[in-house]
């Protein structure tokens, strides 16, 4: 049996791991059910990050291209989610291999006919019903025994429908309410069809509509919501080790907010900036702008930069600047490497320190007209040249 024309990006994908991206394609998704990484044949819904609990009759796991699959034979897998989605806009889809041209259920949460979402087979085609109303049906397939993803997505009184990336759209306005039922897999709760018989590589819901880009994208391939987008702005991260690589960049343009991280910047030429008027730059814990010129700037009025943690600004060329007014810059071993860097040109603020700017050749100035160097333990020559130990206390 063979795989649908899918770009290779998506059959060299890994395999499925739990939890999202901040990509795009996972906003508004609430259930993305995928056979587990593990030999347990309940799958995850990575959305969520929880395992469904049971199976009723025969369900199995298998192994195909790119991944794991699920194959159904005489039962269903209750997910005991209850994702109850109400209003005009919602998105279904699957990855499947029929292997009987049969009307069958394949997954939802629909009951007694009213109320609910769901999927079913029917043919070699796909068909949605929202309370109880069907909504859309797609192509047919030419036959049994091929892989085939099948999307339907409403909003705004419109339809889309998918099918391996070819998308059809029409006017049709819904309506979805709670059914109070939690999703089945391979069924729901509207008795008269008979369960899914077939493969299944994933299902899935959103409680928005996509766009015709958005599902074509989905379908290119669906690991990308389990991946970083091509461009993230961070304004507030409170942990984490973020903008890790060369050339990073974090700008806080507010004129009152401040940057606040841990484990920041790691990489060469990483830059953290804050033009704020009054907002600091705080990074309070470990390994902050590791790496080759690396620079921290705060041009602020008021606000200081402090670090209270070990290792920041490491590498060559390193450079951490603060022309505030009056702010200082504190900090605990910073400014290791060759030919790093720390000026304070603040009229009234000091440069704090212990055990700073470690490597050649190495500089530290205060060009304030009151404020003190003072530091401990520096310039410290590299192992096997010997150690020079230097207390140093003095004001340019």
């Amino acid at each position: 049996m063979g795989l649908i024309s899918v770009p290779s990006s998506f059959d060299s994908q890994p395999r499925w791991q739990t939890g999202l991206s901040q990509n795009s394609l996972a906003r508004g998704l609430v259930g993305l059910w995928v056979p587990s990484a593990d030999g347990s044949v309940l799958p995850y819904n990575v959305a969520t990050a929880r395992r469904s609990t049971g199976t009723t009759g025969t369900v199995t796991k298998g192994v195909a291209q790119p991944g794991n699959i699920l194959s159904f034979v005489t039962g269903n897998i209750d997910t005991n989610e209850l994702l109850d989605i109400s209003g005009s806009a919602i998105t279904l889809a699957v990855r499947v291999r029929f292997a009987t041209n049969s009307t069958l259920q394949l997954f939802g949460n629909h009951i007694a006919s009213t109320a609910g979402y769901l999927l079913y087979q029917n043919g070699l085609s796909v068909g949605c019903y929202l309370n109880g109303v069907l909504s859309a049906t797609s192509s047919s397939l030419s036959g049994t025994g091929q892989w085939a993803q099948f999307a339907f997505s409403f909003s705004g009184g419109n339809s889309l429908v998918a099918v391996n990336q070819a998308v059809t759209s029409a006017s049709k306005t819904v309506s979805i309410s709670g059914s109070g039922s939690t999703v089945k897999l391979g069924s729901y709760n509207w008795p008269g069809f008979a369960n899914y018989t077939g493969d299944a590589e994933y299902f899935a819901v959103w409680n928005r509509g996509l766009s015709a880009q958005e599902l074509i994208a989905f379908q290119s391939n669906p690991y990308i919501v389990q991946q970083a987008p091509d461009e993230e702005v961070l304004i507030v991260v409170s942990s984490g080790i973020n903008l890790v690589g060369a050339a990073s960049t974090q700008a806080n343009p507010s004129s009152t907010g401040a940057i606040s991280q841990i484990q920041i910047l790691v990489g060469a030429t990483s830059t953290q900036v804050n033009p704020s008027s009054t907002g600091s730059i705080s990074i309070g814990s470990v390994n902050n702008l590791i790496g080759a010129a690396s620079t921290q700037v705060n041009p602020s009025s008021s606000g200081a930069i402090t670090v209270s943690g070990i290792n920041n600004l490491v590498g060559a060329a390193s450079v951490q600047v603060n022309p505030s007014g009056t702010g200082a810059i504190t900090q605990i071993q910073i400014l290791i490497g060759a030919a790093s860097v720390q000026v304070n040109l603040s009229s009234s603020g000091a440069i704090t320190g212990n055990t700073t700017l470690v490597g050649a050749p190495s500089t530290q100035v205060n060009l304030g007209s009151s404020g003190a160097i003072t530091i401990a333990d520096i310039f410290i020559n590299p192992p096997g040249a010997g150690y020079v130990w230097r207390s140093v206390a003095s004001n340019s």
